[in-house]
């Protein structure tokens, strides 16, 4: 009788995924300005690069998690062959427990190390977005108080 394994990520993972990423996330709609407040354009670079390094970082995790988990495969190394004699599968075991050991520490440090060199890019890009942004409401801003300052001495003549 085999049992059947599947990978299907329990509710408690799926619940911590969301905590996770629930403060960034509110970060980001509370300082998006809908409601026309004056949001610090820094921490809207921040809370983006929060988001996006913790998915790639829970990323890594949960695939990590799968690949650590996989059920043992039938007639694996260690089992009775047909004569009956236990087989020597010492070498064999240690090979592949160190190849999934090496195999996860990749995967899990090079996810994480994706995500910072994302989130720094991302960092750089928003940074110089917002500039120019902010550079352009400046010249927007400067115009309308000269536009404003012509309407008022028109007014007065």
């Amino acid at each position: 009788m085999t049992s059947e394994h599947t990978t299907k990520p329990r509710l408690s993972t799926i619940a911590k995924i969301l905590l996770l990423t629930l403060p960034p996330t509110l970060s980001l709609i509370q300082h998006l300005d809908p409601f026309g407040l004056n949001p610090n354009p820094f921490v809207i670079i921040f809370a983006h690069w929060l988001l996006w390094t913790g998915f790639y970082y829970i990323c890594a995790i949960v695939i990590w998690k799968l690949i650590s988990s996989r059920p043992p495969q039938v007639g694996s190394a260690g089992t009775d062959d047909e004569s009956g004699h236990q087989e020597d599968t010492t070498q064999t075991d240690g090979f592949n427990a160190w190849y999934e050991m090496k195999r996860g520490f990749f995967i899990y440090w090079g996810f994480f190390f994706g995500a910072l060199v994302t989130g720094i890019t991302v960092l750089i890009v928003a940074s110089i977005l917002s500039a120019t942004f902010l550079w352009r409401l400046n010249v927007e801003w400067e115009g309308y108080q000269e536009y404003r300052q012509l309407q008022q001495t028109d007014r007065g003549r």
